[in-house]
């Protein structure tokens, strides 16, 4: 009976230990993204912010009708109504409260969509695209205000990812089956990558924590390690471009002849081609579309090293070429084995 009891209490002590360090563990994560999240947000709502306020001062000296070039009668309300817009724009403070501040933003909101019926107004494209872009950039000020400290601590644990290190690479496959489907699939591929970051996370918390020398080079060493499993997603890209462009190819060499330089016009129908023509610009556009997909993922940063989507592109595309030469000369240059 008493062996029993021990046994219960190790167990209970045991799981309680375990909860101990994970709740110490998730705390210091949080705590450890929340500056980084606390600067990002600061810094999103001042560029909204800036530009909400530049663009009610010009609205405000728009009006004025002293300004060169605008060609608008004087409407000195208008003008000191733009002015006072600017003014609470510009007393907007991202430390303050979320729902005090999302509040006055919505107000400048319905401000800006009743001044919108006036008939000097209206009647001017420029003004309503102004007051268009300024709506919008309000708008991306509420969502920010809105982020609050739990929700990033929510997102920050919830999107750890720290378990798939090793069971990613049995993804790989399935990645570029998609990314051969639909080159687009990159731009979603990019958020999947930004997520790995956090593997990057658990090794480094003890180095960090004991302010270790060794932090930065055991974060290059991950890091590196990250880029070169994102290159080897990426390596689809370029293979599926010699693909197509071998492709084309075989149907210049075929199919597509070279036209005479002149020839009558009762043969034009037949010198068209257009089926073969349209397959051709079909599988050219294929190859604009793939390096589209890669360049348009903009520069991201995987720990501390930086990658640019057209060096990447460069890179995978040179591999395969020497990749292809090498395997062309070995299969074409051939000697028999004198006996």
């Amino acid at each position: 009976m008493l062996q029993d009891l021990l046994k219960l209490l190790r167990f209970f002590f045991m799981h309680i230990y375990i909860y101990i360090y994970l709740y110490s563990f998730l705390k210091y994560m949080s705590i450890y993204f929340k500056k980084k999240d606390e600067k990002k947000k600061k810094d999103r709502w001042n560029q909204y912010k800036k530009e909400c306020h530049t663009r009610m001062i010009e609205l405000s000296e728009y009006f004025s009708g002293v300004k060169p070039l605008t060609r608008v009668e004087p409407n000195k309300k208008l003008q000191e109504w733009f002015g006072s817009l600017a003014e609470q724009i510009a007393s907007l403070d991202v430390n303050g409260n979320s729902n005090v501040e999302g509040r006055k933003i919505l107000k400048l909101v319905n401000a800006l969509e009743d001044v919108q019926k006036f008939h000097q107004i209206d009647s001017s494209l420029q003004i309503k695209q102004f007051l268009s872009d300024t709506k919008s950039y309000l708008q991306k000020m509420v969502r920010t205000v809105n982020v609050r400290d739990e929700v990033l601590g929510t997102v920050t644990i919830v999107s750890d990812f720290s378990y798939a290190w090793e069971i990613i690479n049995n993804y790989v496959g399935l990645m570029q089956k998609y990314i051969k489907k639909d080159p687009q699939i990159v731009l979603w591929l990019r958020a999947t990558f930004l997520k790995m970051v956090s593997i990057l996370d658990q090794p480094l918390v003890r180095i960090h924590q004991c302010n270790s020398e060794d932090l930065v080079s055991v974060s290059a060493y991950y890091s590196e390690r990250l880029v070169a499993f994102v290159s080897g997603v990426l390596d689809i890209v370029p293979k599926t471009m010699f693909d197509k462009l071998a492709q084309i190819a075989v149907l210049r060499q075929t199919r597509l002849p070279n036209l005479e330089l002149k020839f009558e016009r009762k043969y034009l129908k037949d010198k068209a081609l257009l089926e073969e023509r349209h397959e051709f610009a079909e599988t050219t556009h294929g190859i604009s579309v793939f390096t589209e997909g890669i360049l348009n993922m903009k520069t991201t940063l995987f720990g501390v090293i930086e990658v640019e989507p057209q060096q990447l592109l460069e890179d995978g595309i040179r591999k395969e070429l020497v990749f292809r030469i090498a395997n062309a000369l070995n299969n074409t240059l051939k000697y028999p084995i004198q006996k």
